[in-house]
């Protein structure tokens, strides 16, 4: 491959045009050779149409590839306090990881997640909330319309049930700062 010998050689443009005639000589956008050498070379391969597919799998590559966040899980110093906690996480898709991450790190004893898109599982949550069995509510807003938020939100603040607001990603450093800010007050 011309690129294994000249990359680091090679000036951002060039980059891309090595890049741009690989993919015309037939290799894969995907190719996991081709996403391994440019792994530390993203920024430098512009936003060219043709390379959409190329920047996708280096983030997705470079996203499986990236340790865990330095966290010890021990470490969190209001564990008796959220260890009985039951806690709702609303949005998104399936956040199998994340709910693991909050079980492991805060010690909750439940995490139940909600998509936010069924009605019925909507005002389930929210007759949850009402009758006192959840004392957090997690909403990942970016992927939750309204309809499903306000309801949610306003059971909340009738039963002064606290609400952390994640944008998406993963949320636990959020979540850990927020906790911490309210329950160190």
């Amino acid at each position: 491959m011309v690129l294994d010998s000249k990359q680091s050689t090679l000036e951002p443009a060039a980059l891309k045009g090595a890049v741009l005639a690989a993919l015309h000589a037939g290799l894969s956008e995907t190719d996991p050779r081709l996403v391994k050498l440019l792994g530390a070379s993203l920024s430098e391969l512009g936003d060219e149409p043709r390379l959409r597919k190329v920047r996708k799998a280096i983030r997705t590559h470079n996203k499986d590839e990236e340790p865990p966040p330095p966290q010890d899980t021990a470490a969190w110093p209001h564990r008796d306090q959220t260890g009985a906690w039951r806690v709702v996480l609303l949005g998104g898709d399936r956040r199998h990881k994340l709910r693991q991450k909050l079980l492991d790190t805060f010690g909750f004893d439940d995490v139940r997640w909600v998509t936010g898109r069924k009605v019925r599982k909507n005002a389930q949550t929210c007759q949850r909330i009402r009758d006192g069995k959840v004392d957090l509510c997690l909403m990942v807003t970016r992927f939750l319309a309204h309809k499903a938020s306000i309801p949610v939100s306003e059971a909340c603040k009738d039963k002064a049930v606290p609400i952390i607001h994640l944008n998406g990603g993963n949320g636990v450093e959020l979540v850990w700062e927020s906790l911490a800010a309210q329950l160190s007050a």
